[in-house]
Formats: structure tokens, C-alpha cells, sequence
């Protein structure tokens, strides 16, 4: 059997951005569901918009958006510093979930970033 080759980690390595792609699907689709899951309505609102992985792949960065609420709709309860301060208690379980997910050593961390409101239609 011939020896595997160390995939270096490296950004510009196609290999190993094959491979940081693989691991944002995949977080995605699991992060995408365990949102819908949890029991706080504001977050279980949230969309994942993207999922990005640092250079080294230690570290994903989430990126999610809220609804933009219709015409005559209630404001939101949260500012998005509320927002993100919810996000930090459940980063814990989140990343339970990435670690089910993927198959690596070391489970990355989590970072969150809110980006603009996406349009909901007024109710009818």
C-alpha cells in the first residue's frame, strides 16, 4: 500500500480548497436544520446565508440573516447585538452539531455575522 500524501494547508492548494468547500457544505446543510430546531423563536428565524472557513480551517465564520418584517408588522424584540449575544449561548450546541457532521479532529469554532434583513411578504 503506498503511503498517502499530506495535503499541505494551504489557500491556492486545490486540493485543499476541495476539501475547505466540502467542509462549508456540509456544515451548512446540518447548521441550516439545527437552526430551525431551537426553541428560540429569533434564532430559529435566522437564515444561514453562507458558511466560510479560515485559511487554516479552524475557524468558520456563519453568516445569517433576518427576516424583513411587512408593512404593519411588529419591530423585532432584538437589536443585533441581542441577537448575537443569543448566538454566543448556543454556539455550544451549534458546534455539536458541526462535530456529528464532519469527520475531522478538531472541530472548528464558531463566528457569527448578521447581514441585512431579507424580504418577507405582508401577510394577506
Amino acid at each position: 500500500m503506498a503511503p498517502q500524501k499530506h495535503i499541505r494547508r494551504r489557500p491556492g492548494n486545490p486540493q485543499f480548497e476541495r476539501k475547505s468547500a466540502q467542509l462549508c457544505r456540509q456544515v451548512e446543510r446540518r447548521l441550516a436544520l439545527a437552526f430551525a430546531e431551537l426553541e428560540d423563536q429569533d434564532l430559529a428565524e435566522l437564515l444561514l446565508i453562507d458558511v466560510r472557513a479560515s485559511p487554516d480551517g479552524s475557524r468558520l465564520l456563519l453568516e445569517l440573516q433576518r427576516p424583513r418584517l411587512g408593512p404593519g408588522a411588529a419591530r423585532p424584540s432584538l437589536d443585533d447585538f441581542e441577537l448575537l449575544d443569543r448566538l454566543g449561548k448556543v454556539r455550544s450546541f451549534l458546534r455539536q452539531e458541526v462535530a456529528a457532521a464532519i469527520h475531522r479532529r478538531r472541530t472548528p469554532e464558531l463566528d457569527f455575522r448578521l447581514i441585512g434583513e431579507i424580504e418577507t411578504p405582508a401577510p394577506s
